[in-house]
Order: C-alpha cells, then sequence, then structure tokens
C-alpha cells in the first residue's frame, strides 16, 4: 500500500504532499535508505546536523507494525 509523505516546514508553517517517483521508492527500501535518499536531495556542502536549514526526516520500515522480531528499530 502506498503511504504519501508529509513535508513539514516548521520556520514557514507550511505542510505539503511529497512525491517520491515508485522508482526510488522500489530502490531505497524502507525508512534507513528512502531517508538517505531524501537527504541527499535537501543537503549541500558545508551544511552542519545543527543548523536551522539542515532537514530532519521520520519514517518507519517495511515492517513496522508486523509481529516480526525488532521490526521497529
Amino acid at each position: 500500500m502506498y503511504q504519501p509523505l508529509l513535508s513539514v516546514d516548521l520556520t514557514r508553517g507550511r505542510l505539503e504532499r511529497l512525491d517520491v517517483p515508485v522508482t526510488v521508492r522500489s530502490r531505497w527500501i524502507g525508512g534507513t535508505g528512502l531517508g538517505i535518499y531524501l537527504l541527499s536531495q535537501e543537503i549541500w556542502p558545508g551544511i552542519h546536523a545543527t543548523d536551522p536549514e539542515c532537514p530532519a526526516f521520520l519514517l518507519t520500515g517495511p515492517l513496522t507494525g508486523t509481529p516480526i522480531p525488532q521490526s521497529s528499530d
């Protein structure tokens, strides 16, 4: 099932739907993989993790919510 992503801009108070192509979702499976892809699209040389402009992502993996042990780690 396709779960849309939501982009939240706390500085400007904006919400917008983030459409990620199926090819990207197929290649970067799971919260970690998709997070790395999205981060690579949003950062630039010289940005630090503590900079206000640095994005943060909250993503879950494909097995989250299933009875598989440690699937939500």
